[in-house]
């Protein structure tokens, strides 16, 4: 036994020696024994139309077909069937009508959805019927009637429905006054002042923070008397809303207790005053703002840097950018960029000089950041050089191309598509790194272009017929799903040709076949269904038939 320890342990330290020494394969270069199966990004609701929308008779109607439609397609196909209404609404609008009366009593969540319909619809035939709904819904039934109060919104205003909306917003029901109110506050035309103060007069608490809000977002100053009074409630929250209605009005009560909530002692207090002087765009006085810059809490340094900057906008001023240099330097880099930030704004372009650098040179994390702050935040116009430089030029894993394309879709440059285009046709190939630990790169990739639109829609369909594999085809499709919307009329037709090309193919495979055939719904064309519709009745693929039939009858 103690001759063979010796020869044990020598063994022992040869295999460690050889497998430090064995060539070393890169995993990640080493395609997967069985990928996972493509999940699409941009994909078609479930569509599971009753017998009846698929008769022939139904099918040729385009207002049944849209009211079928409305009644039994999940959300996905509600909204696409509201983007793609028939010529004629007001037959359209009384099917609806017709369709409520009938089904109110026995089923009042789908009554709910034809209220909704009827506001998409929006002809002035519904409007009598929805204004009964506001006024005389069942006491069971309160959400059909806080339907009605939002579908009459999305009409013409006139008196009638003006003062209905007024008389439901007392009503002692709190959803539906709350409905009404929000309602009556988000109009376009509201902006009364006599009608704001007997807002602000009448409500108390909670009920008074939007019409405060919107006295300082419109800049209401008739009614900053009434908005004062609000400055004594009890609640915190009401009260900051008054000094913000005050304070974006220039009323010297609203810089008064706005200081004095900068000047409490209290912390919360100190943060929320500063957000106050930023939402109001007012710069507070350059001496309380330099009593803050030592103070030890950095996210009261960073507030403070994100107040003055949105207070001096970019007028210039010496004293201001003197206050933003300093935060600048300070040693909490969140502090730091959130002076930065203005202080590029204002001009003073050394104040990122050190993001370009780490967005030239840095790896991980770093570059992340830099991509985030100069490309997203800042949309700084040097950075696209550098990163087309560093994805054309350096050997760089999928965690950092994914970074620095980002920043390259931040631009949205047509000159940009084919960087993204490349990387997503290495889908299901050895060359396609992951670029963190849920995705690949060409799946980043095909995220990411989506951002230039119609103009990578060509590119994108060009490289379907030579990608390599099966996954890479299915992504790029994916892809173009998400950039077909107001493509040019010649270019879709080419986009369309080429999509329907692979649907006609009975060599190609199915999932690509049926892919292809989906794709087709997403350019938002009623016109392209016919089309789609006749090639699915000769091809000789039952799965492929089957399909265009449901998408047809679907979203055509």
């Amino acid at each position: 036994m103690k001759r063979r320890l010796p020869l044990l342990v020598l063994l022992v330290a040869i295999g460690l020696i050889a497998a430090a020494l064995w060539p070393k394969r890169d995993r990640a270069t080493r395609l997967p024994s069985a990928l996972e199966s493509y999940v699409f990004a941009n994909a078609l609701p479930d569509i599971h139309p009753p017998l009846d929308a698929l008769t022939p008779e139904m099918l040729a109607d385009p207002v049944l077909r849209t009211v079928a439609r409305i009644e039994w397609g999940p959300p996905g196909v509600f909204y696409w069937a509201a983007r793609h209404l028939p010529a004629d609404r007001e037959a359209l609008a009384a099917r609806l009508m017709e369709r409520y009366e009938k089904i109110v009593v026995g089923s009042p969540y789908l009554a709910q959805r034809l209220i909704d319909a009827l506001a998409v619809v929006g002809h002035e035939s519904a409007v009598p019927l929805l204004m009964r709904i506001a006024r005389n819904a069942p006491p069971e039934h309160e959400h059909l009637q806080v339907a009605a109060i939002r579908a009459l919104a999305k009409f013409p205003r006139d008196a009638a429905v003006e003062q209905l909306l007024i008389e439901l917003s007392s009503d002692a029901r709190r959803a539906i006054a709350g409905a009404a109110l929000q309602e009556i506050v988000h109009s376009e035309e509201f902006g009364d002042v006599d009608a704001m103060n007997s807002f602000l007069l009448q409500w108390d608490g909670g009920e008074a923070i939007p019409f405060l809000q919107q006295v300082g977002i419109r800049r209401l100053a008739g009614c900053v008397d009434a908005a004062a009074r609000h400055l004594e409630s009890p609640a915190q929250i009401v009260r900051q809303n008054a000094i913000f209605a005050l304070l974006a009005n220039d009323d010297p009560r609203g810089s008064s207790a706005a200081l004095a909530e900068l000047a409490s002692g209290d912390e919360r207090r100190l943060l929320e005053g500063l957000t106050l002087w930023r939402d109001a765009a007012k710069l507070l006085p350059l001496e309380v703002a330099r009593g803050l810059l030592d103070h030890p809490v950095g996210e009261v340094r960073k507030q403070l840097a994100i107040a003055i900057g949105a207070g001096a906008g970019t007028v210039p001023d010496e004293a201001v950018d003197a206050l933003l240099a300093r935060l600048a330097a300070d040693p909490d880099p969140v502090v730091a960029r959130a002076a930065a930030e203005p202080l590029f704004r204002r001009g003073r372009a050394e104040a990122i000089q050190s993001w370009r650098d780490t967005l030239t040179h840095g790896r991980g994390m770093a570059l992340r950041e830099a991509v985030s702050f100069l490309c997203d935040g800042l949309r700084d116009p040097a950075a696209p050089a550098i990163v087309r430089r560093r994805l054309d030029g350096e050997a760089l894993d999928g965690s950092d191309q994914g970074n620095l394309l980002s920043g390259l879709k931040c631009y949205a440059d047509p000159a940009d598509v084919e960087r993204f285009v490349s990387r997503i046709a290495r889908a299901g190939t050895v060359d396609d790194p992951r670029a963190g630990e849920r995705l690949r790169l060409s799946e980043l990739a095909g995220t990411h272009v989506q951002q230039i639109g119609p103009a990578a829609g060509l590119p994108l369909v060009a490289a379907i017929e030579r990608a390599p594999t099966l996954r890479a085809k299915l992504a790029l499709l994916d892809s173009l799903r998400g950039v077909v919307k107001g493509m040019a009329a010649d270019d879709q037709a080419r986009c369309v040709d080429a999509l329907l090309a692979p649907v006609a193919d009975e060599s190609a495979e199915v999932e690509l076949r049926l892919a292809a055939a989906d794709t087709i719904a997403f350019f938002d064309d009623v016109a392209l269904g016919a089309k789609l519709y006749e090639l699915g009745k000769r091809v000789g693929s039952k799965p492929v038939g089957e399909r265009t039939l449901l998408l047809y009858a679907t979203f055509f």
